[in-house]
């Protein structure tokens, strides 16, 4: 059955595509065709089972029906910035959510930090998933600012003129090493 359905979804593609088309969106409140076409399609059910709509849009054109035309042009600036408003407003509620699960990485001078080893090609091929994602703590010589950094090793010999904090990660020594 699933067989049938999948060599067969050229012939499906259109009415997928015209149902997407005509379906409301959550981030607009308004279907693409409503906001490319200002009106709401009409269906092709609405033609064998004569509605409202289509009878009072097929009789012959009066005043009033060019009246409601010219009413349903000055509502689709109300239609757009409508939108827009709700584009707007989950633009602003966005980051506000995933702005709750984000903390940069602070670091300051004298901090030692791990770095992450780039390209993954370098690791060790014989270790396979097992080899080290971090190389040897590093010392944080200077902070550039926005989230970049000058590290240098242990011995003070540069290593970096400018990291991301996204390729460093904080280096808590082990207990063993404070006692030495």
């Amino acid at each position: 059955m699933v067989e049938e359905n999948q060599s067969k979804w050229h012939t499906l593609l259109s009415q997928a595509l015209w149902a997407y088309r005509n379906s409301r969106n959550t981030s607009t409140g308004f279907s693409p065709y409503q906001l490319t076409f200002r009106q709401d399609a009409v269906l092709p059910a609405e033609f064998v089972v004569s509605s409202p709509r289509v009878v009072s849009t097929t009789t012959c054109i009066d005043e009033a029906y060019a009246q409601r035309m010219w009413q349903q042009l000055k509502e689709v600036d109300t239609y757009h910035l409508n939108a827009l408003d709700q584009v707007v407003r989950q633009s602003e509620i966005r980051p506000k959510y995933y702005g709750k699960k984000v903390s940069p990485k602070v670091f300051t001078e004298g901090d030692f930090v791990w770095e992450t080893i780039l390209p993954t090609y370098k690791k060790v091929d014989q270790l396979g998933k097992w080899s080290p994602n971090w190389v040897d703590p590093f010392i944080v010589s200077r902070v550039i600012g926005n989230g970049a950094f000058i590290i240098v090793n242990q011995e003070g010999k540069l290593v970096h003129e400018n990291i991301n904090a996204k390729y460093l990660k904080r280096y808590y020594p082990a207990f063993s090493e404070h006692c030495h």
